[in-house]
């Protein structure tokens, strides 16, 4: 519990902003011509006719959607998080070598 209590101004609000931004990158892909391109091709039903995917694959993609859902913003704040370490260890040892 710890580790929970500690920081988590700071790590609540990264998880934030990578969220903001991550949301904000797809309200713009929304609004390009792809998209709306995408959007009537598939209610129009202008797709060729595919085969059902077998039905194992419907157990096990939900999984990995959330898998992956998850994993992914995860990881951009682990890689915010040390890339803010790392150039706070470059600044700290910067100025120590200055003085």
């Amino acid at each position: 519990m710890k580790y929970v209590k500690e920081d988590w101004i700071r790590r609540s609000s990264i998880v934030l902003v990578v969220s903001l931004i991550v949301s904000a990158l797809l309200w713009t892909l929304s609004l390009t011509d792809w998209a709306a391109t995408m959007n009537t091709a598939e209610h129009l039903g202008n797709h060729p006719e595919r085969e059902a995917p077998p039905a194992i694959l419907m157990f096990i993609m939900p999984f990995i959607k959330v898998t992956l859902l998850t994993i992914i913003p995860a990881a951009i704040c682990l890689f915010v998080v040390r890339a803010a370490r790392w150039v706070k260890s470059i600044v700290k040892t910067g100025l120590h070598m200055q003085q």
